[in-house]
């Protein structure tokens, strides 16, 4: 959803629920398992520790009072923060569930009609060794 739809229901949003459009952001990047789930209802999952860190980061921003906190992992693959972004750095977190802790940034600035768009850049391939391949019949 963009910005701008918020900013347009909101009034119907405020008369139907009595309360504002709003969110809670948490960026993070890494790799993650996408397969799909169901026998009667096919659904897309997104699994693994990259999504649970991004979940954890979301519910920081509530501890936090920030709308949209990103991790250094993200940031420093961000070519360049949009025009009237900022980040401000929180220093390194304690997210529940994580061993170790992540630096995390507050990104702040955006208006309701301001488009975000973020490039990240592609790491690079990563060298894997040949692995024998499993099967199973049944």
């Amino acid at each position: 959803m963009h910005w701008s739809a918020l900013t347009l229901w909101r009034p119907d949003y405020q008369r139907a629920f009595g309360k504002r459009a709003n969110f809670r952001a948490g960026l993070h990047c890494g790799p993650v398992v996408i397969g799909e789930l169901g026998i009667v209802k096919m659904e897309i999952a997104l699994l693994g520790d990259t999504m649970n860190a991004a979940a954890r980061i979301q519910q920081a921003c509530r501890d936090t009072g920030h709308r949209v906190l990103a991790s250094a992992a993200l940031i420093e693959r961000i070519a360049a923060l949009p025009p009237g972004i900022v980040k401000h750095s929180l220093g390194p977190m304690r997210l529940r569930g994580k061993e170790t802790e992540l630096k995390l940034y507050a990104l702040e600035g955006a208006t309701e009609s301001q488009p975000v768009s973020i490039t990240i850049s592609e790491p690079a391939a990563p060298k894997l060794a040949p692995t024998p391949t499993v099967g199973r019949v049944g």
